[in-house]
Protein backbone atom coordinates (compact mmCIF):
# COMPACT_ATOMS: atom_id res chain seq x y z
CA UNK A 1 0.00 0.00 0.00
CA UNK A 2 1.42 3.64 -0.68
CA UNK A 3 1.40 6.12 1.70
CA UNK A 4 1.87 10.03 0.51
CA UNK A 5 2.27 13.14 2.71
CA UNK A 6 1.32 16.50 1.57
CA UNK A 7 2.47 19.16 4.22
CA UNK A 8 1.41 22.95 3.85
CA UNK A 9 2.68 25.36 6.09
CA UNK A 10 1.33 28.74 6.11
CA UNK A 11 2.88 30.91 8.29
CA UNK A 12 1.85 34.22 9.85
CA UNK A 13 2.87 36.37 13.11
CA UNK A 14 2.91 35.59 16.40
CA UNK A 15 1.13 32.36 16.12
CA UNK A 16 0.15 32.93 19.84
CA UNK A 17 1.46 31.00 23.03
CA UNK A 18 -2.46 28.53 28.16
CA UNK A 19 -4.38 26.16 32.47
CA UNK A 20 -4.91 22.95 35.01
CA UNK A 21 -5.93 22.27 39.02
CA UNK A 22 -7.12 20.12 41.53
CA UNK A 23 -9.68 20.00 44.62
CA UNK A 24 -8.57 20.95 48.09
CA UNK A 25 -10.68 24.09 49.08
CA UNK A 26 -11.54 25.38 46.25
CA UNK A 27 -13.51 28.99 46.29
CA UNK A 28 -17.33 28.05 45.17
CA UNK A 29 -17.24 29.32 41.30
CA UNK A 30 -13.65 28.86 40.27
CA UNK A 31 -12.94 26.82 37.18
CA UNK A 32 -10.99 23.73 36.66
CA UNK A 33 -10.17 23.05 33.41
CA UNK A 34 -8.17 19.54 34.30
CA UNK A 35 -8.20 16.92 36.06
CA UNK A 36 -5.98 14.96 38.59
CA UNK A 37 -6.16 11.40 39.05
CA UNK A 38 -5.01 10.09 42.45
CA UNK A 39 -5.89 6.38 43.38
CA UNK A 40 -8.09 6.86 40.88
CA UNK A 41 -9.77 9.72 42.32
CA UNK A 42 -10.78 12.27 40.41
CA UNK A 43 -9.37 16.10 41.82
CA UNK A 44 -10.73 19.31 39.81
CA UNK A 45 -7.37 21.19 39.45
CA UNK A 46 -6.68 24.58 38.07
CA UNK A 47 -3.06 25.48 36.55
CA UNK A 48 -0.86 27.90 38.79
CA UNK A 49 -3.04 27.18 41.80
CA UNK A 50 -1.59 25.87 44.83
CA UNK A 51 -3.82 22.79 46.70
CA UNK A 52 -2.67 20.34 49.37
CA UNK A 53 -2.96 16.15 49.52
CA UNK A 54 -3.03 14.32 52.57
CA UNK A 55 -0.92 10.62 51.29
CA UNK A 56 -2.81 7.68 53.38
CA UNK A 57 -0.05 7.72 55.72
CA UNK A 58 -1.07 11.69 57.03
CA UNK A 59 1.88 13.33 55.30
CA UNK A 60 0.73 16.93 53.80
CA UNK A 61 2.21 17.12 50.36
CA UNK A 62 1.79 21.01 48.80
CA UNK A 63 1.28 20.71 44.80
CA UNK A 64 0.91 22.71 41.91
CA UNK A 65 0.32 22.14 38.18
CA UNK A 66 2.16 24.27 35.67
CA UNK A 67 1.11 24.34 32.08
CA UNK A 68 4.22 24.00 29.74
CA UNK A 69 4.17 26.69 27.14
CA UNK A 70 4.81 25.06 24.38
CA UNK A 71 3.56 21.24 23.87
CA UNK A 72 4.91 18.75 21.81
CA UNK A 73 3.06 16.80 19.15
CA UNK A 74 4.39 13.28 18.31
CA UNK A 75 3.16 10.40 16.33
CA UNK A 76 4.60 7.43 14.00
CA UNK A 77 5.63 10.10 11.52
CA UNK A 78 5.80 13.75 12.35
CA UNK A 79 7.05 15.37 16.12
CA UNK A 80 6.26 18.97 15.85
CA UNK A 81 5.98 21.62 18.55
CA UNK A 82 3.62 24.65 19.48
CA UNK A 83 2.41 27.26 21.57
CA UNK A 84 0.29 25.80 24.33
CA UNK A 85 -2.30 27.96 23.35
CA UNK A 86 -3.13 26.51 19.90
CA UNK A 87 -4.58 22.72 19.65
CA UNK A 88 -3.99 20.05 16.52
CA UNK A 89 -6.95 18.63 15.30
CA UNK A 90 -7.26 15.74 13.63
CA UNK A 91 -9.77 13.77 10.98
CA UNK A 92 -9.32 10.88 9.24
CA UNK A 93 -11.74 9.94 5.67
CA UNK A 94 -11.46 7.80 2.96
CA UNK A 95 -7.70 7.44 2.66
CA UNK A 96 -6.62 10.67 4.31
CA UNK A 97 -5.70 11.49 7.51
CA UNK A 98 -5.20 15.38 8.24
CA UNK A 99 -3.79 17.62 11.22
CA UNK A 100 -4.62 20.94 11.84
CA UNK A 101 -3.45 23.65 13.74
CA UNK A 102 -4.50 27.34 13.14
CA UNK A 103 -4.30 30.80 14.79
CA UNK A 104 -7.13 33.36 14.88
CA UNK A 105 -5.14 35.13 12.02
CA UNK A 106 -5.51 31.79 9.98
CA UNK A 107 -1.54 31.26 10.25
CA UNK A 108 -1.18 27.71 10.62
CA UNK A 109 0.11 24.22 9.53
CA UNK A 110 -1.85 21.58 7.76
CA UNK A 111 -0.53 18.15 7.00
CA UNK A 112 -1.86 15.35 5.24
CA UNK A 113 -1.32 12.01 4.83
CA UNK A 114 -2.81 9.95 2.05
CA UNK A 115 -3.26 5.56 1.48
CA UNK A 116 -3.80 4.10 -1.34
CA UNK A 117 -3.35 7.55 -2.86
CA UNK A 118 -0.58 10.04 -4.63
CA UNK A 119 -1.39 13.27 -3.83
CA UNK A 120 1.10 14.92 -6.36
CA UNK A 121 -1.45 16.59 -8.35
CA UNK A 122 -3.21 18.44 -6.18
CA UNK A 123 -0.11 20.47 -4.82
CA UNK A 124 -0.65 23.33 -7.30
CA UNK A 125 -4.54 22.89 -6.34
CA UNK A 126 -4.12 23.45 -2.52
CA UNK A 127 -1.20 26.47 -2.78
CA UNK A 128 -3.50 28.30 -5.03
CA UNK A 129 -6.51 27.66 -2.60
CA UNK A 130 -4.39 28.84 0.32
CA UNK A 131 -3.68 32.13 -1.46
CA UNK A 132 -6.21 33.25 -3.58
CA UNK A 133 -7.30 35.89 -0.87
CA UNK A 134 -3.93 37.55 -1.16
CA UNK A 135 -3.80 37.26 -5.01
CA UNK A 136 -7.50 38.92 -5.26
CA UNK A 137 -5.27 41.73 -3.28
CA UNK A 138 -2.55 42.26 -5.74
CA UNK A 139 -0.01 39.38 -4.10
CA UNK A 140 2.21 37.70 -6.26
CA UNK A 141 3.12 34.38 -5.45
CA UNK A 142 6.35 32.36 -7.12
CA UNK A 143 6.91 28.77 -6.57
CA UNK A 144 10.56 27.32 -6.80
CA UNK A 145 10.80 23.06 -6.03
CA UNK A 146 11.70 22.28 -2.53
CA UNK A 147 13.14 19.06 -0.87
CA UNK A 148 14.26 18.08 2.67
CA UNK A 149 16.07 15.27 4.13
CA UNK A 150 14.51 13.79 7.07
CA UNK A 151 17.08 13.31 10.20
CA UNK A 152 16.33 9.49 9.07
CA UNK A 153 17.46 9.91 5.23
CA UNK A 154 13.56 10.25 4.06
CA UNK A 155 13.41 12.83 1.18
CA UNK A 156 10.02 15.41 1.09
CA UNK A 157 9.90 16.61 -1.77
CA UNK A 158 7.36 19.46 -3.10
CA UNK A 159 7.00 23.05 -3.72
CA UNK A 160 7.66 26.27 -1.62
CA UNK A 161 5.81 28.93 -1.87
CA UNK A 162 6.54 32.57 -0.98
Amino acid sequence: MITKRFITCTLAAGLGLGAFTARAQQPAGASANFQLIVNGQPMDVEAGKEFTLTTPKGETVRLEVREKTIRTFQDSWVTFQYPAKLSVAETQQDGMRQLVMMNATGGGLLIQEYTGIDPAGIVDFMSAQLVKDDAKAGYKQSEKPYSLTLADNKQLQGKQSS
